[in-house]
């Protein structure tokens, strides 16, 4: 009876003192394999300090991630992210989805174009897919970001230019078409930021349906408080000459549908002042040309509101999308002397609009459709960071369903 009760208890005691080993051991286990992972990259140098495990939560944190560039002189690194947070997306699991999310928290990526690629420092050359496939396992839906830094350098060529974001937000939900399949654009992108550079603050509002070699996209995009001065570095280079004062807001919308682009461009000038009576250290060739410029911007300037502005048209293929040069000048006229252009997004590109569009050039090429569809079917870059081929499969067959929804 001694031993029977002896081995009663013996064993599921055994049985636990595993399981807290292997419990305690699983944490340096998994960092190790995450920084032999990041060690494996052709063009950078990664590591971890730690990983944090969450067993019940279905969740894991990557803590203090850094890549470097291994070649070249370059002193920042490509990318810091003190926290990731990688975890199963426990309400996908009610729509009948086994995906997950990602959470970064104070990301730091530098982007660097430089003339060599000594001096760049792009990630181009990297295959960031599948280092995400090594370290998420199961299908992406959500991807967010916290109190983001991005820091861009052009020093390809003269001017040199550096330009940054910071306290940006950005979250992209239902990437994998979890919720609402039937929806052409399932997919939600929000983002914002401010620019210490420009001293203005960025917002962006989309919808898109990822699933496709080239996604489709309708975004509604504003920049606003630009500082003017901050432009000068590229002024005086392209132009000769630079901003005294004033703020620029730049509006956007645009439709990406089959590759075929419809939007615009809108940017208001406040307050614009070009030519100054007595400025230091000013050649008399950027005088003259500061004058006339002046001039000029009074002559497109609505007189009441001090604003100069235009609306610039922007369509055709994603390979060779065109402008309209008179309808940009027509409404810069309208601005100054008929009625001054809102300082807020149109609403006036509509994706239904670019659907049927694209519908109807479906239909006028049937033939070449049915050719194309017997070719096997590439993966892009969203597709192979977030499907598998039976989910890609089926996204493309709603894709196609929604279209002969329309068309009907």
């Amino acid at each position: 009876m001694t031993i029977l009760r002896n081995k009663k208890f013996t064993i599921p005691i055994i049985i636990l003192i595993v399981l807290i080993a292997i419990r305690i051991s699983l944490p340096f286990v998994v960092t190790k394999f995450v920084n032999k992972t990041l060690s494996q990259l052709e063009g950078f140098t990664g590591s971890i300090s730690d990983v944090d495990l969450f067993l019940l939560a279905g969740s894991y944190t990557i803590c203090d991630l850094t890549l470097e560039k291994r070649v070249g002189n370059i002193n920042e690194p490509y990318l810091k992210i003190p926290r990731s947070v990688l975890s199963v997306q426990w309400k996908a699991l009610f729509d009948g989805a086994i995906v997950g999310e990602v959470e970064l928290t104070r990301p730091e990526l530098n982007f660097i174009f430089g003339a060599t690629e000594e001096t760049s420092q792009t990630g181009a050359e990297e295959d960031w897919v599948k280092l995400v496939e090594d370290l998420m396992p199961i299908r992406i839906n959500r991807f967010a970001g916290t109190d983001a830094i991005f820091n861009f350098k052009y020093t390809a060529s003269e001017p040199n230019y550096a330009a940054d974001f910071k306290e940006f937000e950005f979250d992209i939900g239902n990437i994998r078409n979890v919720v609402d399949t039937s929806d052409p654009l399932p997919s939600t992108i929000v983002a914002s930021g401010k620019s210490p550079t420009y001293s203005g603050d960025m917002k962006l509002e989309a919808r898109a349906f990822f699933l496709k070699e080239i996604p489709d996209i309708n975004y509604n995009f504003s920049f606003e408080n630009i500082q003017l001065t901050s432009l000068n570095p590229l002024a005086q280079y392209f132009a000769g000459m630079d901003f005294e004062e004033g703020t620029l807001d730049m509006y956007s919308e645009l439709s990406l549908v089959d590759s075929e682009i419809k939007g615009y461009f809108k940017p208001l000038l406040h307050d614009a002042k070009i030519f100054k009576w007595k400025e230091e250290d000013r050649k008399l060739g950027q005088g003259i040309k500061e004058f006339f410029a002046e001039g000029v911007q009074e002559l497109f300037e609505n007189q009441k509101l001090e604003q100069t502005g235009t609306k610039i048209p922007l369509e055709g293929n994603i390979e060779g999308a065109e402008t309209n040069i008179w309808v940009t000048i027509a409404t810069a006229f309208k601005n100054a002397y008929v009625s001054a252009l809102n300082g807020q997004i149109d609403n006036t590109i509509s994706y239904k609009e670019g659907l049927a569009k694209a519908n109807a050039s479906d239909n006028d090429s049937a033939d070449e459709s049915e050719n194309d569809d017997s070719k096997k079917e590439k993966k892009g870059f969203f597709k192979r960071l977030f499907s598998s081929d039976d989910k890609d499969k089926d996204s493309t067959d709603n894709e196609k369903n929604s279209k002969n929804d329309n068309k009907q």
